[in-house]
């Protein structure tokens, strides 16, 4: 399934997550291609960390096990880069 990012809201995403449309993986990738591809113009993201794909595979498994699974769970964000965040 191709992940459309424009038109997907966190609840959609959730939903094709919880069904196994997609993964947290392919979502996150999906997301990283779009900041590959537009960034250089609007310059929107200083930093994209190196284990995305990791914590997206991390929340793959609680979405596989149906534990602790929340709307947020397995869905990229992107925070402010006033606000810091432990550990980064």
């Amino acid at each position: 399934m191709k992940i459309d990012t424009e038109k997907l809201s966190i609840k959609s995403a959730h939903e094709h997550l919880t069904r196994g449309d997609f993964t947290s993986r392919d979502l996150a990738q999906a997301y990283v291609d779009v900041i590959e591809k537009k960034n250089k113009n609007i310059n929107a993201y200083l930093e994209v960390f190196d284990d995305v794909l990791l914590q997206a595979g991390e929340a793959d498994k609680r979405i596989a096990s149906k534990k602790n699974v929340h709307l947020l769970t397995g869905i990229p964000i992107a925070m402010k880069d006033n606000i810091l965040i432990k550990g980064y």
